[in-house]
């Protein structure tokens, strides 16, 4: 009921604000309230999917968004400068929990590829290695083109 009476507001606001003019013919705006709402901010997070499959895809959504990848040999701790959140990953055991800046895959035999990709500019990726013997498991796939899908690099 509110909605619709605050639609019907806003058309009769409108229709006083183009049918005043003044005597010279310039339209004036009408001390009225405004009838139009701003949205709320949102930020991009960087989600991780797997669709079911062997490959994990993390995508950076957001402008200069950073990405570390550590090995402890054992399992990947994901740390980005924007939360992560859950896009279509179907085994959620395998992870610590969505929603913070940093995310671990324990299970690293379930993915084959590990893809990153971005949608926004700036983004990057940096691997560190916390075993002291290099071990990274999976191919790494990375894509950071602004969403252009113009270059990618494998590991």
């Amino acid at each position: 009921m509110r909605r619709k009476s605050l639609r019907l507001g806003c058309l009769k606001w409108f229709a006083r604000f183009y049918e005043r003019r003044r005597a010279s013919g310039v339209r004036r705006l009408s001390a009225g309230i405004s009838c139009l709402e701003s949205l709320e901010e949102r930020t991009l997070l960087a989600s991780v999917s797997d669709s079911g499959g062997d490959t994990l895809t993390i995508d950076l959504a957001t402008i200069d968004e950073s990405l570390t990848i550590a090995s402890d040999g054992t399992s990947y701790t994901f740390t980005s400068t924007q939360n992560f959140t859950n896009a279509d990953v179907q085994n959620l055991g395998d992870f610590s929990s969505f929603g913070a800046t940093t995310l671990t895959l324990s299970n690293l035999e379930r993915y084959a590829s590990i893809r990153i990709t971005d949608s926004q500019s700036g983004t990057s990726v940096r691997f560190v290695d916390n075993s002291m013997v290099g071990i990274f498991h999976q191919d790494f796939e990375i894509l950071l083109d602004d969403g252009n899908q113009q270059a990618w690099m494998t590991v």
